[in-house]
C-alpha cells in the first residue's frame, strides 16, 4: 500500500510539473512566507492524556492537542492568465505540557509537509487576486511522549491531499498580503519507534520496544488534518 501511494504521489507531481512546462501563455514569479494555525486533534494522544487525568497522579496539567502552529515559505510561477504552480514546505508544531504529583509530562507531534499545488486565479484587479488551489502531498511527523519513568520518540509519514480558497490584497504592484483558508487531508495511520526507555506503568500504551507503539489494540496514530487559516506575504519578481 505504501510503495502505491509513493508511485501515485510521484505520478501527479510529475503531471503537475509537466502542465506547468507545456502551459502557453506568459507569467511570472513570486515568493513569500506563511504563518498560521490547523485544527489538528490528536485523538491517540489526547486519550493518553485523558488515561492520565483519571489515574492516580491526576489530574494533570498538560491540555489537549487540538491546535497547531504552521510556518512556511512558498515559491510561485504563474503560467497562464488564470493558473499557476504553487509549491509549499511548511513546518508543523503542535505540543502541551503539565504537571502531576509524579512528575512532568510532555506530549507533542513536530513534522514537515511538502505540498506543490495547481492554483485558479477566479477574479482579480491591480489590488486583490481571488483564487482557489488544491494539491497532493507529503507529510512527514515526529512524535514525543514523556511521562514519569517513560520516553518514548516515535515517527511516521503519509500522502495527502489539500485544497481551499483565498485571496491576495495587494499593496503595491509586487507587495501583496495573502488570507487563505485551506482544508488538509494527512492522517498518519501507523508511527514507529525511535528511541523509548523506562516503563509504561500507569500510561495507556501497549506496546513501544519494539519498533512499534501501540495503543491498546492498535497503532498509535496521528493528523497533520485539519482546516488551515493562514495569513502571509508575497513578494512578485
Amino acid at each position: 500500500m505504501i510503495a502505491r501511494t509513493k508511485r501515485i504521489l510521484v505520478i501527479s507531481l510529475f503531471s503537475l510539473f509537466s502542465v506547468s512546462a507545456l502551459a502557453a501563455g506568459g507569467g511570472g514569479s513570486s515568493i513569500g512566507f506563511f504563518i498560521g494555525t490547523t485544527g489538528s486533534t490528536q485523538t491517540d494522544m489526547n486519550s493518553l492524556i485523558d488515561t492520565q487525568n483519571s489515574g492516580s497522579d491526576g489530574p494533570i496539567s498538560a491540555g489537549k492537542l487540538t491546535s497547531a502552529y504552521e510556518f512556511s515559505g512558498h515559491w510561485s510561477y504563474r503560467f497562464s492568465n488564470i493558473m499557476g504552480l504553487h509549491f509549499r514546505p511548511s513546518y508543523f508544531t503542535q505540543t502541551t505540557d503539565g504537571t502531576g504529583t509524579a512528575g512532568s509530562y510532555d506530549y507533542g507531534i513536530t513534522g514537515f509537509t511538502l505540498f506543490p499545488m495547481m492554483r485558479l486565479f477566479l477574479l482579480e484587479n491591480n489590488y486583490i487576486k481571488f483564487f482557489t488551489q488544491v494539491g497532493i502531498g507529503w507529510g512527514f511527523a515526529n512524535g514525543v511522549i514523556q511521562e514519569p519513568g517513560l520516553k518514548v520518540e516515535f515517527s511516521g509519514n503519509a500522502s495527502g491531499f489539500i485544497g481551499g480558497i483565498g485571496a491576495e490584497f495587494c499593496i503595491a504592484t509586487v507587495h501583496c498580503i495573502n488570507v487563505e483558508g485551506n482544508f488538509r487531508y494527512l492522517p498518519i495511520e501507523r508511527m514507529t519507534v525511535d528511541s523509548a526507555s523506562g516503563s509504561n506503568a500507569g500510561s495507556g500504551l501497549s506496546q513501544y520496544l519494539s519498533g512499534e507503539i501501540e495503543l491498546g489494540d492498535h497503532d498509535l496514530a496521528s493528523s497533520m488534518s485539519g482546516i488551515m487559516g493562514v495569513l502571509g506575504y508575497t513578494y512578485y519578481f
